[in-house]
């Protein structure tokens, strides 16, 4: 179902993408305990970045088979 009048998903990435605007100071917004999943990827994705600018690959990519998947469709009974 598309509710954006945009066809097909390579349109609505590029509309979405390029119409993002400046970033968005999220330091005062305040989380609670059901964004436990989004504090954490911040964090995660925080440290990393911060790991780089020291010189730190991330881990990610010293397992390259990580990035060798398949998507999969299944329907059961």
């Amino acid at each position: 179902m598309n509710f954006t009048g945009l066809p097909g998903n390579r349109t609505q990435d590029a509309a979405v993408t390029e119409s993002m605007g400046t970033i968005y100071d999220r330091g005062r917004k305040h989380l609670g305990t059901s964004d436990t999943a989004i504090i954490y990827m911040r964090r995660y994705l925080l440290r990393l970045a911060r790991d780089l600018e020291a010189g730190i690959d991330p881990p990610v990519l010293a397992d390259a088979g990580r990035f060798r998947v398949r998507p999969v469709d299944a329907v059961t009974d």
